[in-house]
């Protein structure tokens, strides 16, 4: 089999990157949708992301609902979002995929963050 290609892999990671939005902000409902230690059982994902996700639930929502106004701004914001706060991937993996540099890559997530606080305050 062969190696994807650059293009290839940009499409790759984005899809990943944006079907674990919708995963952990599908869980996230259903946790908020659940009274507080109803005999919910607690399924580790990651490490990383099942804290978040039971300890910052409504902080996913939100961030869920900001990256459509995100969107409306500059869709490639949304898709460094996706990749690095919902898939987890850190800043040599996000830039290695989109084939871009690393530098490149925490001015744009530092632009994502600012728009994203701006409209979620």
């Amino acid at each position: 089999m062969g190696e994807l290609n650059a293009a290839d892999r940009q499409h790759f990671f984005a899809y990943v990157a944006r079907a674990m939005r919708f995963v952990v902000v599908d869980f996230a409902r259903r946790r908020n949708a659940e009274k507080r230690g109803g005999g919910s059982e607690h399924i580790a994902i990651d490490e990383n992301v099942a804290g978040v996700l039971v300890d910052r639930g409504d902080e996913i929502l939100r961030v869920h609902e900001g990256l459509e106004d995100l969107r409306r701004v500059d869709e490639d914001l949304v898709r460094l979002v996706e990749m690095r706060y919902f898939a987890g991937l850190q800043v040599q993996e996000i830039a290695q995929a989109l084939d871009i540099s690393e530098r490149t890559v925490e001015r744009q997530w530092q632009k994502a963050r600012a728009i994203l606080f701006a409209s979620l305050a």
